[in-house]
Formats: structure tokens, sequence, C-alpha cells
């Protein structure tokens, strides 16, 4: 079915038989290829030729030549779902049907020598479609069949001759197809499918001629993995818990390795990586150069207070509102900083400070205890907590260990910490913990449901968790569940006290904000079709003023996106100021609500080529080809 690339759903989910997390993790090296400056690339498509990539921008395609680094347009339209064929003479690709309802197979022939079109595109499958993949002698196409016209009904398997002519059914699902992939022989085909009311995705494999469909022992989400390697011998599955983490498995499924695609000391990763050699993968990637600026939210005037080159991340304010932190990059190295608000001096941690970011979900986050003397912060994959004593620079681990650390806060005395923890993405149950500063942890609250939504502590003796149920806030000393929302939210905002919560709200087919007090009775409902849209896990552009009010963040129009004031029982909001729209900014507002702190900067695309010599082994005492 087609693909949408929501952080959310890219999230791997790997084998219940062999469990790869217990493999060692490294991060892959990483080489840029080129870079492209305030454009934003689509997905690198590998040739024939492996100094010939292909990739989008908007509707334009264009091929890029390694060598000389220079792109040429090849055409304009609507091109996804992107595959040249080994030689380097046609390209495949899905095209929305008028509507949008389902797409098409389409084919454009091309001259291998330039790779650039010969003939205008035009049709190859009557049967909508969309996963076109070339075989590898360049004779077939492999596509994913929609068994009628919408993008929900069921998929078949079929291939069609590479000129066009009759389909043939492969294989026949009950669902949607993702991926698809030719084994290196051309004789048989691996797919993605869904596992019905379950989350996460089954690898399958047939042979072209039909017959029984195998499925592979490793469950995964089929988003951006690349799949089959070249020569057969491995596949490359995005990794359960993260969007830049990935395990190798031998063709049987069997996990061999783990890499992280994660560029270190940039705000970002690389995306969508496909396979460009026996032992390299080549993806798009991005990364911000941002810098922190203050915003006087009675004036709108604003100040820098961390330079660009520095690529900071995201502000946090200090309690006492004199300082921020921000992870950013110094002397090409992730460090930490805290920033003097009014001087701007700004004091440098090194020890302990993780090199890759957003190993997390995109997760950019750091939490400053309340008594504001250490900051927490995530540590390397399935690894406690850290903090850093801002005195000393001493840096300590807290907190369970081979886990996935979700949302985490202090306690109000700043001697404990407390998070949301699972060992497994698709266990039915996640567990909130307490651990101290010393290292003695304890669980607060067990059995709360796994799932996309948000889940953690909001005070000290409450915690909120959305499921499909709806929204809850939980007693930690009586284990009553309170109901605040309906409604599934993949976040929900609260205030400083954990008292008044606000969450996403669809009601009469428009997306509403649900203001909510402790004891579930909702305050108002804000009807703002002006806010930007939010997805899971990203922060919600939100935040509470000392005063009452809500700071909201709107779309972005004419190249600004303006800060807005609005009273949570109602009313109209009022706007603030604007800032310049350059792509999703971070903010926070300082503890007396005079000065929102956000982060802006130009986004640069690059084309990045991933290195797995040392994460594939030489040789396999078992080889079995696909």
């Amino acid at each position: 079915m087609r693909y949408i690339s929501l952080a959310l759903t890219l999230v791997a989910h790997a084998a219940t038989a062999q469990r790869p997390y217990d493999l060692p993790i490294r991060n892959a090296p990483v080489r840029t290829i080129a870079e492209f400056p305030g454009v934003n690339i689509g997905r690198i498509s590998p040739s024939g030729n492996p100094n010939r990539l292909y990739y989008n921008v908007g509707d334009k395609l264009y091929v890029f030549d390694v060598s000389t680094r220079k792109s040429a347009l090849v055409a304009e339209g609507d091109i996804w779902n992107l595959d040249i064929s080994p030689t380097n003479d046609r390209l495949v690709f899905a095209r929305d049907v008028e509507g949008g309802k389902v797409s098409n197979v389409w084919t454009m022939s091309l001259d291998p020598k330039t790779g650039l079109a010969t003939a205008p595109a035009r049709r190859l499958a009557l049967t909508p479609g969309d996963q076109p993949r070339v075989s590898p002698d360049g004779k077939w196409v492999a596509f994913a069949a929609y068994d009628s016209s919408d993008w929900s009904a069921t998929q078949h398997l079929a291939i069609i001759g590479a000129d066009g002519g009759a389909e043939r059914v492969v294989a026949r699902l009950k669902g949607g197809i993702w991926r698809v992939h030719w084994a290196p022989d051309g004789r048989t085909i691996y797919f993605a499918t869904g596992r019905g009311d379950k989350r996460g995705a089954r690898l399958l494999r047939v042979s072209v001629a039909g017959g029984p469909v195998d499925t592979l022992g490793i469950e995964f989400n089929a988003g951006p993995s690349p799949g089959p390697s070249p020569d057969g011998r491995f596949l490359a599955l995005i990794e359960d818990g993260s969007v830049s983490n990935y395990v190798v498995a031998d063709a049987r499924g069997v996990p061999v390795s783990r890499f992280s695609v994660a560029l270190p000391g940039h705000v970002g990763w690389v995306w969508d990586p496909a396979w460009n050699g026996s032992r390299t993968l080549v993806g798009n990637g991005t990364y911000t150069k941002n810098a922190v600026r203050l915003a006087d939210l009675g004036n709108g005037t604003s100040r820098e207070i961390v330079p660009a080159d520095l690529q900071a991340e995201a502000p946090f304010w200090s309690p006492d509102g004199e300082s921020i932190a921000t992870f950013a990059t110094s002397q090409r190295r992730r460090v930490l900083l805290v920033v003097d608000a009014t001087t701007g001096k700004r004091k440098e941690f090194t020890a302990g400070i993780v090199q890759s970011c957003c190993v997390h979900g995109e997760s950019q986050a750091l939490e400053w205890s309340p008594d504001g003397k250490a900051i927490a912060f995530r540590g390397e994959y399935r690894k406690p907590l850290r903090v850093i004593d801002l005195a000393t620079g001493a840096v300590r681990q807290v907190g369970a260990g081979a886990t996935l650390i979700d949302e985490y806060r202090w306690r109000s005395d700043s001697r404990a910490l407390q998070y949301t923890a699972t060992a497994n993405p698709r266990d039915a149950y996640r567990t909130i913990h307490e651990t101290t500063v010393d290292g003695n942890d304890r669980v607060l609250i067990d059995r709360i449901p796994n799932g996309v939504g948000t889940a953690g502590m909001r005070s000290d003796t409450t915690a909120v968790v959305s499921s499909d149920s709806g929204v809850f806030l939980i007693s930690v000393r009586t284990r009553a569940w309170t109901r605040l929302g309906p409604q599934f939210s993949p976040w929900v905002a609260s205030n400083r006290q954990g008292t008044t919560f606000v969450m996403r709200s669809f009601q009469n087919r428009r997306l509403e904000l649900a203001t909510v007090d402790a004891d579930g009775t909702r305050a108002s409902t804000l009807n703002l079709p002006l806010l930007t849209e939010w997805a899971p896990y990203n922060q919600p552009p939100l935040a509470f003023h000392p005063d009452g009010r809500l700071i909201l963040q709107g779309r972005a129009t004419g190249g600004l996106s303006a800060v807005y004031a609005t009273d949570p029982k109602g009313g109209e909001p009022r706007k603030l100021l604007n800032l310049p729209d350059r792509g999703r900014p971070y903010l926070d507002l300082s503890p007396d609500g005079r000065f929102l702190a956000y982060t802006v900067g130009p986004t640069t695309s690059v084309i990045a080529q991933i290195d797995l010599t040392s994460f594939v082994p030489a040789t396999q005492s078992t080889k079995r080809n696909p």
C-alpha cells in the first residue's frame, strides 16, 4: 500500500524468536556525498550504475552524477515508489489517479548513458497498484496490485512484462502489501504485509512461479527498510523503538548485527536508505544549523543567544529562568550547552554526552532538576538515563538498563527521576518507574497499556496514559483511573502543577483542543484551525503561561509562523508575534512567561552513503539464497 512517511509508523518491530537488542549496536560510518542547502529532497533511488542516483524535489525528478556532483532534470509530475532497472534503460513508478483513490504503475524509457528520459512516461499495468520493482534481468516488473479501486482494499502480488502485456498473479493477500524486493537470482520475491490487528509487519517471500508463501521469522515495520542485499545474503530492517537503528539479519531472518545511521552532531539522520552495493547503503538525510533566539512576548522583539554555527537542537529553560540548556555541536562533537539568558555566556559539557542525536524517535529533550543543579537526559540506545551535575560536570547513569525509556521527569525534591519503560515495543504493557539519583529503582505503576500514545508521570503522584479507550489520569497511591477524555490522543500537555491538561480531540469532523481538569471535568473545547499539525511524539507547539493562558504556534503563511495566546476557557486567540518559518521550531516558555526561546535556521538535505563492511560477516557457515 502507499507508503506514508510519518515518523510514528516507521517504528520497527524486531524478531521474537531472536532478540536483536542483545547484540551490540554501533554507529555505521556515514559519508556525505552531496549537500542541498534549503532544498527538501525525497527518497534516494539507486540505479544499476553506482555513480547514478535519482531523487525527487516536489514534483520534479532529478538524476545525480556522483562523480561530477551535478544534477539533471529527468521528468516532472507525480512520481513516487520509484525503481530503476539494473540495465539503466527504464524506470518504473507509481502515480496517483485523479481524485487520489488509488495509483497506477507507470514506466519511462531512459538513456543508459545519461540516465535521462528518452520518451514520455506511459502507463504499464491496467490494474491499479504501487510498489513496482524491476527484476534483476530487467524483463519483468513486480508490483502490489489492488483488488478494487480503493486505497484500503486488499492487494495481490503481480508481475508484468517490462514492456507491458498480460499480468499474472503471484500471491493473494488478505491485506495490503508494502515494500517489494526481488531476490538476486530473479526466482523469488520478498514483500511485507501487516499482522492483522497486531502492530508491526511480517516479511514474506514467494516463488515467481507462484505457490506457497513463506513467512520469515522476523517481524518489523515495513516503512523504509532496505530489505535484501544485492547478493541476497542479508536483510537490513528497521529495529524496534527507533527510526535510525537497524538490524542486519541473514537470509533466514536471524539477526547477526545492529547499526545506527544517526549523524553524530546533526539534528537528523539518514532516512529511507537503500542498497547501493553489497555492503553499502545510500539515503537522504537532513541537518539544521539552528540558532536559539529569545522573543519578548510583551513587545515582540527577539535576540540571539546561541549562534547557528553551534547547531542547537531544542532549548529548555532552567527553573529559575536565568539559563537555557540545549544540545549543540562544538568542534564536531555533540555537547551540552548551558547559556546565561541575559549575557549569553556559555558553559560547555562534554563528558557522557550521547553523540548520536535523536535515536529515540526524534527526541532532543533534556530535563532540568527542580533545584537547577542537574540535568537528566537519555543515554545510549537501551541504556539508563544519565544525570550531569552542573557544578562538577560529573555524569552518572540512573534507572534500568536494557529497556526503551520513553517519558521521564524529575520528582519535585530533585532526588529522583520518574520514567516510563518497556523491554519490547510489542509487549502488551509498559511500566512507570522511580529511580533515586543514587540508584534505587522501584516500580510505581505497572501494566500500563503499550501503544503509540503518551504515558508518563505528570506530578509526583499522578500519571497520564493515552490508549484506544481514551486518556486517563492514574493515581500512584490508589491506582484509580480517572477518564480525562474519551478518545486517543498522541500527546497530552499539562501545566507545571499537573492539574490542567490539554489534549487532541476530534469532534464533529474537526480537530480540536480539549482542556480538562484533573477530576476529568472538561473546562473547554477550542477549535483552532490556525494551529500547526502535530505528529505523534513531536513536541506539541503549546505552553502554559503562568497566568493560565495557552501560548500556541500557528500555521505558517508567507514565510512566517505566528505565536498566539488564548484563554483555555474559550475566546479568540490573540496574535503575539511572528517567527520565521524555517521548518518545525522547538519552543520553550520561560517560567515567568515573559520570553519564548525558539530555534531557527536553514535545513540542508544531504545524500549520504553508509558503509556496512564491519556489520556483515565476511563468510557464512550456512549459505542459503532467498
